[in-house]
């Protein structure tokens, strides 16, 4: 069962236009939810291979670590509903399960391409997995500190669901987006092409999803915003995510 905690208030920040990318504006006091979960011999919070064993396995191999980002508008209600049982269905600390969220995630945007909108994607190989580690664990702290609080987290195992704090969103017909972030370390060299169009996109996912369950070393995905009531705007989602492209 998910456990209730009592959810903290989050004043908005201003965040600067980084680049010609970026947006310039107001940043939305936003809230992230988070599915997480690793192999049983692979520490992301800890050391790669500083503990032995089962991690002298990895040292003669490539590994990649790539995140993506997607923005889908329309039914955001839907998107959430699906992302939150995938959070409190399966047990993240179970290799098999985890796998099954990672396929769920990817099935679910191949399934509803038409609302996706805006991607990015990026990933980088590794020949030694600390140097991998470092770079996973880089990134996801990046995209943690996007946000100041976050409400629903399942990470190894453990569950954890915070009160909403109800902001009815201000956006009206489709103008109403939620961001999907993947990011993946994986056993092995893992080349995908840069996502700039719908097309490349649906590669991407396709190739990913023919990874099993032992070539997925870990996953983390994470999305916002959680409430039905919520959503982002398009100028709020490319402020937060000034990466992402629109796809032709």
């Amino acid at each position: 069962a998910v456990a209730p905690a009592a959810a903290a208030a989050s004043p908005a920040a201003v965040r600067a236009a980084a680049g010609g990318a970026a947006m310039a504006g107001t940043r939305r006091a936003s809230t992230l939810c988070r599915v997480s979960g690793r192999r049983e011999s692979v520490n992301l919070f800890g050391m790669f291979g500083g503990g032995g064993g089962d991690d002298e396995e990895y040292y003669d191999e490539e590994f990649t670590v790539m995140k993506l980002h997607v923005g889908v508008f329309g039914d955001v209600p839907m998107w959430q509903k699906r992302l939150d049982n995938a959070a409190t269905k399966f047990d993240t600390n179970n290799p098999d399960e985890l796998h099954q969220i990672y396929k769920d995630a990817l099935m679910l945007v191949l399934r509803n391409m038409s609302y996706v909108g805006y991607a990015s994607s990026a990933g980088k190989v590794f020949d030694n997995l600390e140097d991998a580690e470092k770079k996973f664990n880089s990134v996801l702290l990046e995209e943690r500190l996007k946000f100041e609080e976050e409400t629903l987290v399942s990470v190894d195992g453990r569950k954890k669901e915070s009160a909403l704090s109800s902001r009815k969103a201000d956006d009206v017909g489709l103008d109403r987006w939620l961001c999907m972030s993947m990011l993946m370390c994986l056993e092995g060299r893992v080349k995908l092409p840069k996502v700039t169009s719908q097309l490349e996109l649906k590669k991407v996912l396709t190739e990913l999803g023919g990874m099993t369950a032992e070539d997925v070393i870990a996953f983390e995905l994470l999305w916002t915003p959680q409430a039905s009531d919520d959503s982002y705007s398009k100028d709020e989602l490319l402020t937060d995510y000034p990466d992402m492209v629109t796809l032709t």
